[in-house]
């Protein structure tokens, strides 16, 4: 049997990862996200039907990667959220604020319940911790982009493909580095692009140039305000 693959975000955009692996009779769907744009395109249906979905996994806890889980809920969708054990904790806290920003902005995604259940259906799992849907083998690994951020790796049929998810840069103060240790080949590999056509500054260079701004503004009595 093949594995199969459709994308319905993030594929020819940046925001609103959202892809379906099909494996025999299982539909597993890689992330959820919000979709960046300034109406309220997000309270449109899926593309596909909640209810065919099988399990959920999330690379990371990025709202435009994990954002829409509760609204899966909110139409039909009744099983596992599986996560890296910090993504498992850090997507109810950002579902938990855009519930409550959302009643403000007349673009409510979701309600209360069906937040209170995408966080009971989670399903906490660690990194090169193998574990099966079916026979389907799932393995997540550190993608070093934030706490929690995993590579998720499916094997099925003798067949290997890996979801990057977003992908750390190396030398980042307490955050791993991406782990590329892989034990055998992939047959395909689904890889995150966002700064895939530029070249970006050296660690060193960016953290001077951060200390130079620092600097400046205390020299000309600025406000410096460092969002963490």
């Amino acid at each position: 049997m093949s594995i199969q693959i459709q994308f319905f975000g993030a594929a020819g955009t940046v925001t609103g990862s959202c892809s379906t692996v099909t494996c025999g009779s299982k539909r597993i769907l890689i992330d959820c996200g919000v979709a960046q744009d300034k109406d309220c395109t997000k309270k449109k249906p899926f593309a596909f039907d909640p209810k065919t979905i099988d399990a959920v996994i999330l690379t990371h806890a990025h709202l435009d990667h994990c954002g829409l889980v509760p609204v899966l809920f909110q139409q039909g969708y009744n099983g596992p959220v599986i996560a890296h054990y910090a993504t498992g904790e850090l997507a109810p806290i950002l579902w938990q604020d855009t519930l409550s920003i959302n009643a403000y902005d007349n673009c409510q995604l979701y309600d209360s319940a069906a937040f209170q259940k995408a966080v009971k259906s989670i399903t906490y799992y660690d990194y090169d911790e193998p574990f099966n849907i079916d026979d389907i083998k799932i393995t997540l690994y550190d993608a070093g982009h934030i706490l929690g951020s995993s590579h998720v790796e499916i094997e099925y049929d003798g067949k290997r493909v890996l979801f990057s998810g977003d992908i750390g840069p190396k030398n980042t103060p307490i955050i791993n580095e991406p782990n590329f240790t892989w034990r055998n080949p992939f047959d395909l590999v689904v890889i995150e692009s966002t700064y895939g056509n530029r070249t970006h500054k050296s660690r060193i260079d960016t953290i001077n140039e951060f200390k130079d701004l620092v600097r400046d503004t205390i020299k000309n009595r600025g406000v410096l305000l460092i969002p963490a």
